[in-house]
């Protein structure tokens, strides 16, 4: 699943100025926060002892949809693509300096490279939206990447 290939790549980012080591409240895949997302009972280690967001991120893959740049129809092959958005999360109060940092680390980790044996594009980045409200207005950002493949059976 390329939700769990990427995490994979971002926490092995360790030492000064990387992603696992910015992102002190984890770096979580979708299903592992359940359906409420991040907050203090499927993720109590993404908050500190006070409550308060620690920096974080959750990655959410979307559907592969074929995209007919290859298709064999005797094979049975189709190419792809299926979209996965990085989601980075700070306290409203700590403003954007860690998310800034840790979106800048993720494209230079994933653009251009292979994830599950895949190729990786930069999609698209979402730099400070509105604030999130079901976590206490909280800061965040999002950035997206396209994963190519040639499915078949």
């Amino acid at each position: 699943m390329i939700e769990t290939d990427f995490r994979n790549v971002l926490i092995a980012d360790v030492g000064a100025g990387g992603v696992a080591t910015l992102l002190t409240g984890g770096i979580y895949t979708y299903e592992q926060t359940g359906r409420l997302g991040v907050n203090q009972y499927s993720t109590p280690n993404a908050f500190d002892s006070v409550g308060l967001l620690k920096p974080c991120a959750v990655i959410k893959s979307r559907a592969n949809v074929p995209d007919s740049q290859i298709t064999d129809l005797h094979l049975q092959w189709q190419s792809a693509r299926q979209a996965a958005e990085i989601w980075i999360y700070q306290d409203g109060d700590a403003g954007y300096s860690v998310i800034d940092q840790a979106v800048a680390r993720i494209y230079r980790l994933l653009q251009a490279r292979r994830a599950g044996g895949k190729p990786v594009r930069w999609l698209q980045t979402l730099s400070r939206p509105p604030r999130d409200e079901s976590l206490n207005m909280a800061c965040f950002s999002r950035i997206d990447f396209q994963v190519l493949a040639v499915e078949g059976v």
